[in-house]
């Protein structure tokens, strides 16, 4: 026990089943399908304060974490009842920590 790494990962919801903002239909397949095929090694996705990625290394614009896996859920409460929630697994950098 003594030798386990403590993980900092937390799970996120990043998108809900439905309509987006400019008109587009995502359905609950196409997150399942996402979060299935969903790979790092392949492309992996980082984790940005803005759209603006700096390439300087102390720019507060700099990645913050890394998403590590994706998974889904069928919502069963509240308003989005019924409709399936992707979530990211992200591993954060130790300045997202700090």
């Amino acid at each position: 026990m003594a030798n386990e790494k403590k993980t900092s990962r937390k799970k996120f919801r990043v998108a809900v089943s439905g309509v987006t903002a400019d008109g587009r239909e995502i359905n609950g397949d196409m997150l399942k399908a996402a979060a299935t095929s969903y790979n790092p090694s392949v492309y992996g996705a980082r984790v940005n304060i803005e759209h603006i990625l700096s390439p300087l290394p102390g720019s507060e614009f700099s990645a913050m974490g890394d998403v590590v896996g994706l998974s889904t859920e069928d919502i069963t409460d509240g308003p989005l009842a019924g409709r399936t929630a992707l979530y990211a697994e992200i591993e954060p950098t130790a300045r997202m920590m700090s």
